[in-house]
């Protein structure tokens, strides 16, 4: 649901009063261009779930409290009653191939009258998006074979697939962490160069991030092939691997909160637990954006490290799939350097020789992303069906923040169009944008934003003396936002 409210859906959740919310619709909804459909996965996060529990949510733990123990009466405003799932890890996926299933099964359900589908992804969607349009193009040949009954099923073919922001593969992202946090395009210097050479040294020393990786994969080619995540030493092995690569990661960004953005609006998160909106929708459970019985089971799993996503990618691109990567230059997390090494990589693990990607990727240029007359909205490198765009002032939440040149740019992914212009291509096998080599356009950080404090998003959007007030049963809530006081809740109107 983050994508269809915060970024790309027909609408969008606003403060209609001060206290009401409802949705107007979106100038850029990806709706123009393509039908949509968003789906909450694995079960147990938005409005999946496995089995039904009646709980309270506490917003400032994300914990659950059961019946017969009820909150404490203090803390009224910041716990929740309702019906959600029964967080039992064994009930839902901790692997991304595990998630692939379930959303296969999904797509055939949906897929009626389609005759091909475009996948588009989002952060860990780097890894999701490639795992998913390979199981769709597994299935798809085992129905050709016969293994899969071809009265009982269809093909669901992947013409697209489109990772916005994506973290892809640690061993070929990993090192541009500390490389962007010290020289990138808005000036911001978080590290010291001693800090950086320091970085890649870890990186590549012996029983480092890169030795702990590559030993995870081998672990799982060799015992849990279909990772599944159920074999103990396998999950050992790739939950170190994930420690050894994050642990810097997330000293720099939490410490530096580097390119802090304005957060996108998170009243829909609100909008969603509303009954008459609950009522409307047919859900059995209250909305909740994310589960940390979910994050737990794929951490123990030891997911991120696990799958060899660039070498998939090139395979997908091999056999027809037109393969997008779209990055903004304002996040860290997911930094557009680690997202172009990542575009080379593809290009570099491809088998293709007619066309070779290989050589005919590199050598093309960065050509501008021609938003409209007046605006070019980034950058964008393509040979035949592989294309890599930078999105000027973009943070994480990309469409959010750059909304028509995304929508336009992804229009044009879609449609198999000149993704600078728009135009026709007459060869998409023998199409190369031309321009700098390099996208080398500097920009300018702007003010920080005032935050604000959504009740159902305190832990990442509510300061720790926030927190300590709400604990105390101060302030007040509107609309799902806390305010200390009416002095403040004039200001942030």
């Amino acid at each position: 649901m983050q994508g269809l409210f915060q970024e790309t859906g027909p609408c969008e959740v606003v403060q209609l009063s001060n206290n009401k919310i409802g949705t107007i619709p979106r100038e850029w909804g990806w709706d123009r261009s393509s039908h949509m459909l968003y789906i909450d996965q694995p079960a147990q996060v938005g409005f999946s779930y496995d089995t039904l529990k009646e709980a309270s949510l506490d917003f400032l733990t994300g914990n659950f409290i059961s019946p017969p123990i009820d909150p404490p009466a203090s803390r009224s405003q910041t716990f929740r009653k309702g019906i959600f799932s029964s967080n039992d890890a064994e009930m839902t996926a901790s692997t991304t191939e595990d998630s692939s299933e379930s959303n296969f099964g999904i797509c055939y359900k949906a897929r009626q009258g389609v005759a091909e589908v475009n996948l588009f992804a989002e952060s860990y969607g780097g890894k999701y998006g490639p795992a998913f349009a390979a199981h769709f193009h597994k299935q798809n040949e085992k129905r050709e074979r016969g293994e899969i009954s071809r009265c009982k099923s269809v093909d669901i073919k992947v013409k697209t697939l489109g990772i916005l922001q994506g973290y892809i593969d640690d061993l070929v992202q990993n090192p541009y962490f500390s490389l962007f946090a010290y020289n990138n395009t808005y000036g911001l210097r978080v590290m010291s160069l001693d800090d950086v050479k320091a970085s890649h040294k870890k990186f590549h020393q012996p029983g480092g991030c890169k030795d702990k990786v590559k030993a995870c994969r081998e672990s799982v080619r060799l015992h849990d092939p279909e990772n599944a995540g159920d074999v103990s030493i396998v999950n050992t092995a790739c939950v170190q691997a994930t420690i050894a690569c994050n642990g810097e990661l997330s000293s720099v960004y939490l410490k530096h909160k580097v390119f802090s953005t304005p957060v996108p609006p998170l009243t829909y998160l609100e909008y969603l637990n509303m009954p008459e909106v609950q009522s409307a929708n047919g859900s059995r459970v209250n909305f909740t954006e994310s589960s940390s019985t979910v994050f737990d089971a794929f951490l123990n799993a030891g997911d991120y490290s696990r799958g060899e996503y660039t070498s998939t990618l090139a395979s997908l691109l091999d056999s027809g799939v037109r393969v997008a990567l779209i990055y903004g230059d304002r996040d860290y997390i997911c930094n557009w350097f680690g997202g172009q090494a990542a575009s080379f990589a593809i290009a570099a693990a491809s088998r293709s020789s007619s066309p070779s990607y290989i050589a005919n990727f590199n050598s093309a240029g960065y050509a501008p992303l021609i938003v409209n007359t007046s605006y070019t909205g980034g950058v964008v490198r393509q040979f035949a069906n592989l294309s890599f765009a930078r999105i000027y002032d973009a943070g994480h939440f990309i469409p959010y923040y750059q909304p028509e040149a995304v929508f336009k740019l992804f229009t044009r992914i879609i449609e198999g169009k000149n993704p600078s212009t728009g135009e026709s291509i007459p060869n998409i096998s023998a199409f190369q944008t031309k321009g700098d080599a390099n996208s080398t356009k500097t920009n300018s950080l702007p003010a920080q934003a005032r935050p604000t404090c959504y009740l159902r998003k305190a832990q990442d959007t509510c300061s720790p003396d926030q927190i300590e007030k709400m604990k105390a049963g101060k302030g007040y809530v509107i609309n799902g936002i806390w305010h200390e006081n009416k002095r403040e809740r004039a200001i942030q109107g």
